[in-house]
């Protein structure tokens, strides 16, 4: 049995820094936590190209390379390694974007609600199944696979409090 779903466990993070840390400190954790993610990237393409210039560059192509030679060569393949990763990272989120999930983008209806009218989810969700065409309402705080809504859901006498 879990206790916490796989998002709110991705949210931990950054919910205890909105709850716990001042709001002039946020941009600093902020940029420690990419300043983390900077400096494992750069030790992962340190090390790709330290291996593949010493090991296999040095060894088996050149092996009277001077030093000047090797560090030239190393930068290369870290530029070539970090395209490469970057071309690998681009086709796998064309893929995922592209993956059938189960709905379809046409069959999704988007209502924006305010923090006030969440409260009240299982109320809104048991009236919107009631209609017989519609299989299953759910709640997100983003929209699935970047799908814009191009309807605003305005109608006459609509609270204003809700705009």
């Amino acid at each position: 049995m879990e206790l916490f779903s796989k998002q709110e466990m991705d949210q931990t993070y950054a919910v205890l820094v909105k709850m716990l840390v001042h709001t002039g400190l946020t941009g600093l954790i902020l940029a420690a936590l990419f300043g983390a993610i900077q400096s494992t990237i750069d030790s992962v393409l340190n090390s790709t190209s330290t291996i593949i210039t010493l090991d296999l560059y040095k060894k088996f192509i050149r092996p009277g390379a001077r030093e000047d030679s090797l560090a030239r060569m190393g930068k290369w393949i870290s530029a070539a390694v970090l395209i490469i990763a970057a071309l690998i990272v681009k086709s796998q989120l064309r893929y995922m974007g592209n993956l059938d999930v189960g709905y379809s983008k046409d069959q999704i209806v988007v209502i924006r609600l305010h923090d006030n009218k969440l409260n009240n989810f299982g109320a809104l969700k048991s009236e919107i199944k009631a209609y017989p065409r519609i299989l299953e309402a759910s709640i997100s705080d983003a929209l699935p696979n970047n799908i814009q809504s191009q309807v605003s859901p305005d109608w006459p006498g609509m609270p204003s409090s809700w705009r």
